[in-house]
């Protein structure tokens, strides 16, 4: 930020590894263009050369404050938190990420943050601290991160808006203001009554067409009774919603919405028309009709936002003298946006604006107000040149509320993960700093504007539309249209005990450490989780067993800042969605609800909107995997989430393994807070009779003909009776080896796990003996089988009689197993 009265930029936050050793305040002047440490000024002398009071810094040579440490995102579930500490007289914040979430203040000449769940403020000319400490804060946003705060001169208040991880049911920022002079945050009153009331029901009636056309689209894989019953269910489910959207439509038209009207008028045209009798049970050919209309109602709901939809890493500015704050872009957490947004300070309303031509979608915007010029600069637009061979030019626009023109700018700089401007009217100079990782890295740059010389020939984007971070029907359009009865064949025609590499199924997520779950009423194969510097997504990828075709619940969202980042962030995305982890063996299919089950490990509490006084253990998640639909956590589960817990499915439900205990789950429906169905999870203990200790490569099997568990620890077996609670040894003969991935085979009664090396190991039950079995691969392109690793999952489809297996090669394999007709290797 810029501070006028001592004409300095200012830098305040984490330092980076190599800046370890500056005092949290650097200041810049124009003339000289460096930082350097700004001290309160009665400790310039006792503090410089590494003598000031320190905390949180390895290998720190000079003084530490005992107690205090630096919080910051980015640590294993660690969320951004400040505190203030007193250390040699002065009183200072402890440091965490800033952001965006800083403001001048002019009228009372200070900066203003509002940064780990605190409001606090910097006098540039003291060089003090003070802790604001306002009644009460923005709704759940104690832990925001990636958000942005500006100050409006007219009415004297701060605005903040955006970001991420807040506990609250959007997972950011809605519109905040800050009331200067009476130190209180509140919400505004954005929109009029009557047209949010219409833009909710229309945001239902969208959700229930997608969730409609999803359930459709679900049973696409699964024998003719079941399709043809699936487009029936469909087609009532349309027929219901397309008459609720005419009568929105009228409702439209009666408040001047024609613009809204005449697209959801599109939609109920796309939704009655009838589809040809010959293809009745064409699913896709009524999913299209379906997903048409859903293309019409985004846009029809578009116009009666109240305010913009939530974006991470975009930098608000003023602008002085049009009376306007101006957001461009930033990071949907899906998709980069270029989409150009002003809040009038005169009504506090925000409105779109349409400019002819806009900056291409922009991840990280970087924002200043150019005060001699008239002009918002944004910086951050990555299409100039390639700088080497990964990174990408970024380059910088002008634009002109009055006139609602952007305009690029000539020159480049490297593209780095984060930028921030800030502007200097004295001296006319912007100044750019930009960070290659969120842990250093850092780059300062100086650009001075000649509106006569400056503008460039890039063309720009003609259309406001986001760009998706993982864009998945670009990912298979190459893929022909799933057919299903020439699968059949294949899988009529699979020879047995062999691994069959399937191919054509599409490119799914990069999961690391982590195992699958299988619906087995319809043989979809559901993979949750990722993590380890491979998936940050927060989607569900489907892997229909029948069309041998991969899927996904949603565009996936990705952490801004940390999309390659080896940790288990905190929090969670918009929509309330979990960020991608490990998640081994730590969900499971419920046939008794048809939900999947999700114990997530170290969730925080929250949003705020789903807790009630019961609510009292660890977070649990359901998704449900018909309707792609992830329901609010609930916090009822009365055992956490280790490396060695696993869930199982089974036809009572889904059993957990913590420990020594084993625990069941029901699934049941109530209502959420919004009126719609919701469904939480209640538990009950099993056994607390099984074997301590074990490991995230330990299994455990349900036995469907004995209804028991089957427990592998280590070198030992456990049978664990799920009607008496009863834990029995098994004392198998035999050799072997076990690896996460045991499943458990009806026909043959086995329990079939692979080893290290390409090694298979049988469990004959009747036997109570493990034999070594050979099961070779059979690969579409030649070269080395994959070996079972962390990465490794395996799932059995009773309806097609196959196992299922997906390794980190990205390729998946079936099984038709024999237990008759397999090689043993240990006979």
């Amino acid at each position: 930020g810029y501070m006028p009265v001592t004409d300095e930029f200012l830098l305040w936050g984490t330092p980076g590894r190599s800046e370890r050793e500056r005092y949290d305040v650097q200041t810049l002047v124009a003339q000289g263009l460096r930082w350097r440490d700004s001290f309160p000024p009665d400790k310039e002398e006792t503090w410089s050369d590494g003598q000031f009071p320190n905390w949180g810094v390895n290998d720190w040579e000079g003084p530490v404050v005992k107690d205090a440490r630096d919080r910051t995102v980015g640590t294993f579930q660690r969320a951004n938190r400040v505190s203030f500490v007193e250390a040699d007289g002065v009183l200072r914040p402890t440091r965490a990420f800033s952001f965006h979430q800083m403001a001048w203040d002019s009228k009372r000449e200070r900066m203003v943050f509002f940064v780990g769940g605190k409001t606090f403020a910097y006098d540039p000319r003291e060089r003090t601290w003070t802790d604001l400490a306002p009644e009460s804060s923005p709704v759940g946003c104690d832990a925001l991160v990636w958000a942005s705060l500006v100050y409006d001169a007219h009415n004297d208040e701060m605005l903040l808006f955006g970001g991420g991880m807040a506990l609250n049911a959007l997972g950011g920022a809605p519109t905040w203001l800050y009331d200067c002079e009476a130190n209180t945050w509140r919400r505004p009153e954005l929109g009029t009554p009557a047209l949010n009331a219409l833009r909710r029901r229309l945001e239902n009636l969208a959700e229930d067409l997608r969730e409609a056309r999803c359930a459709l689209e679900y049973e696409a894989g699964q024998k003719p009774d079941a399709r043809r019953a699936a487009s029936a269910a469909a087609s009532e489910a349309v027929a219901g919603i397309a008459e609720e959207l005419a009568k929105l439509k009228n409702e439209l038209e009666r408040e001047k919405q024609a613009a809204p009207a005449e697209q959801v008028g599109k939609a109920v045209r796309e939704l009655s028309a009838p589809v040809a009798r010959s293809v009745a049970d064409n699913i896709a050919a009524q999913a299209a009709k379906m997903g048409s209309a859903e293309s019409a109602l985004a846009v029809a709901i578009r116009p009666l936002l109240a305010e913009p939809p939530l974006r991470s890493a975009s930098q608000m500015v003023y602008d002085a003298k049009n009376k306007l704050v101006v957001l461009f872009g930033g990071d949907a957490q899906n998709a980069a946006l270029n989409d150009t947004w002003v809040y009038d300070v005169k009504t506090r309303q925000w409105s779109e604006r349409h400019p002819a031509t806009s900056p291409p979608p922009t991840r990280e915007v970087a924002a200043a107000w150019l005060e001699r010029h008239g002009l918002v600069m944004i910086a951050g637009v990555r299409d100039g040149p390639r700088i080497g061979r990964r990174q990408t030019g970024s380059t910088a626009w002008t634009y002109d509320a009055a006139a609602d023109v952007w305009t690029p700018l000539k020159g480049h700089f490297d593209d780095r993960r984060w930028k921030s401007l800030a502007y200097s009217p004295k001296d006319d100079l912007v100044l750019l700093r930009t960070t290659v990782h969120v842990f250093g890295g850092t780059a300062t740059y100086a650009y001075r504007l000649d509106p006569e010389t400056a503008a460039d020939t890039r063309e720009g984007a003609t259309e406001i539309a986001p760009r998706l971070h993982f864009d998945w029907e670009e990912q298979t359009a190459d893929l022909p249209p799933p057919d299903r009865e020439a699968h059949a064949k294949v899988l009529d025609n699979l020879p047995v005990n062999v691994w069959v590499e399937m191919p054509g199924t599409g490119v799914p997520a990069n999961c690391r450490w982590g195992s699958w779950t299988m619906d087995t009423d319809r043989s979809v194969a559901l993979y949750w989780g990722g993590g380890h510097v491979a998936w940050k997504g927060t989607d569900v990828a489907h892997y229909d067993v029948a069309l041998n075709r991969w899927s996904l619940s949603w565009p996936p969202e990705f952490p801004p800042l940390f999309h390659d980042y080896n940790r288990s962030l905190y929090g969670y995305a918009y929509g309330v969605r979990p960020w991608s982890e490990h998640t081994r063996k730590w969900y499971a299919y419920d046939p008794v609800s048809g939900k999947v089950v999700y114990a997530r490990q170290a969730t925080p509490r929250g949003p705020v909107e789903t807790l009630t006084p019961t609510e009292t253990g660890s977070g649990n998640w359901i998704y449900d995997p018909r309707r792609k639909t992830l329901h609010l956590p609930t916090f009822d589960r009365p055992f956490g989430t280790g490396d060695s817990t696993r869930l199982v499915s089974t036809p009572k439900g889904v059993y957990a393994h913590r420990n020594r205990t084993v625990w069941r789950c029901r699934v049941e429906k109530t209502e959420g807070p919004d009126g719609r169905d919701r469904q939480v999870t209640r538990w009950e203990q099993v056994s607390d009779q099984t074997p301590g200790g074990g490991s995230e490569w330990d299994a455990t099997v349900y036995d469907s003909k004995r209804h028991r568990l089957i427990l592998l620890i280590g070198k030992t077996m456990t049978f664990l009776d799920l009607e008496s609670g009863r834990a029995t040894p098994a004392e198998p003969r035999g050799e072997w080896s076990h690896h996460r991935e045991a499943v458990y085979l009806p026909g043959p009664d086995v329990v079939l796990t692979p080893a290290g090396g390409n090694r298979h190991f049988v469990y004959r039950v009747a036997e109570n003996r493990w034999h070594e079995v050979e099961i070779p691969f059979r690969r579409e392109e030649e070269g080395r089988a994959p070996e079972v690793n962390p990465d490794t999952a395996i799932a059995y489809a009773p309806a097609h009689d196959v196992l299922v297996r997906y390794d980190s090669n990205r390729r998946v394999y079936l099984l038709r197993y024999d237990d008759n007709r397999v090689k043993t290797l240990d006979n």
